[in-house]
């Protein structure tokens, strides 16, 4: 049994070993991490509307977050009161409540217990007042956040001061567009340390340095909750320039070439876009590139959120699935990343077959089909 002299943080700084090898250490993490911290569970997006649902769960821990009749957005233990049964599973929509699919007990999407099948067997059992047990959902910046402490502190306390520094990007106002999802042979501490520092980008991604100031970025911690960011120094802008680690002059590099390996290097949701924009602003050779190509990739964004805005209020929203999995991330070692794009939303459309009036949860697509489904834009 470990001590906590075996996984404690030295005096000196040392990190013990055991805290990415040993089984225990995460059986740890589990009880006493995952059950009290604030954790990203999806985007509003994913449940726009009353009856859409997600599942999000995390080591032994399945959480559902719905879309309630009033618009809200609620989140509960994962688990029929009855047996136990895991009720949804990964994404989808059921119609005025969610049905067990083993022996039929329905919840209102709310949580609350609203049909017992053959309730006269139970003789004088009450059901009154008994519903799904709670978990504590909130949102931030459109990301929906849930936490399984229900004595825990609200989380924009938590956040803090994140909300104040990232309310000027209007994160809200993005849309989900899909999750990449990956397994790495490794502790989900290995892959979360990669990403919360550059210095490893010159041996790693050497190829990256042709475009990528990876000198000029310092970690700094954020407030009292222990939150931290790495990013650019104080007094350095990004550039189109090498890193200075290639020792080279103005004279030896192209700033369009450097513009457009930024662009294939980072590009995401419009990278077609952003190729067209690169070269046309190439060819205008306007003084100051780079601020040129980012006020036209900026009326871009804006008019992709127009559009997206446009078809919200004309079109009616397709059932939806995730391209990989979403709930074993929790489960196994995984890192999954989110991609958001200000305006459109990408969609696979998907099957659910209902029963007694409810719906009994999505039949997903094989991993051929969702590999050989189109990716239909709604814009």
């Amino acid at each position: 049994m470990l001590a906590p002299d075996d996984w404690l943080v030295h005096d000196d700084g040392f990190v013990p070993k055991v805290r990415y090898l040993s089984r225990e250490y995460a059986e740890l993490e589990a009880a006493r991490l995952w059950k009290r911290v604030w954790q990203i569970a999806c985007r509003a997006e994913e449940i726009p509307s009353p009856g859409d649902w997600v599942e999000y769960a995390i080591a032994d821990q399945s959480v559902l977050i719905t879309r309630r009749d009033d618009g809200s957005i609620g989140a509960f233990h994962n688990a029929c009161l009855h047996r136990g049964r895991r009720l949804r599973h990964d994404s989808g929509h059921d119609s005025g409540c969610i049905q067990c699919p083993y022996h039929g007990w329905r919840y209102g999407l709310d949580g609350a217990l609203v049909h017992v099948v053959d309730r006269d067997d139970y003789g004088d059992v009450s059901f009154d007042g008994l519903s799904l047990a709670p978990v504590q959902a909130e949102c931030s910046g459109g990301f929906v956040f849930v936490n399984l402490d229900p004595h825990a502190a609200p989380l924009r306390d938590f956040l803090d001061p994140l909300p104040t520094l990232l309310d000027r990007y209007r994160l809200d106002e993005m849309r989900f567009r899909s999750y990449l999802t990956t397994v790495l042979p490794a502790n989900w501490k290995v892959a979360v340390d990669a990403f919360n520092e550059a210095y490893h980008v010159q041996s790693t991604h050497p190829q990256l340095l042709a475009w990528t100031d990876d000198v000029s970025i310092a970690y700094e911690q954020l407030g009292a909750q222990g939150h931290a960011h790495y990013g650019r120094l104080p007094h350095a802008r990004r550039t189109l320039a090498p890193s200075p680690r290639l020792g080279l002059t103005a004279a030896d590099y192209d700033e369009g070439e450097i513009l457009a390996g930024l662009v294939e290097g980072l590009g995401g949701a419009f990278l077609g876009d952003e190729r067209e924009l690169v070269a046309e602003v190439r060819a205008e050779k306007p003084e100051h590139l780079l601020g040129a190509y980012q006020a036209r990739r900026r009326e871009l964004l804006s008019h992709a959120a127009w559009m997206s805005a446009r078809s919200a209020t004309t079109s009616s929203r397709a059932p939806t699935t995730s391209i990989g999995s979403r709930t074993s991330w929790g489960r196994s070692i995984r890192d999954r990343r989110s991609c958001f794009a200000s305006g459109r939303t990408v969609s696979i459309p998907t099957r659910a077959s209902r029963t007694h009036g409810c719906s009994s949860g999505p039949t997903r697509p094989s991993a051929a089909a969702v590999a050989q489904a189109p990716l239909r834009a709604v814009a």
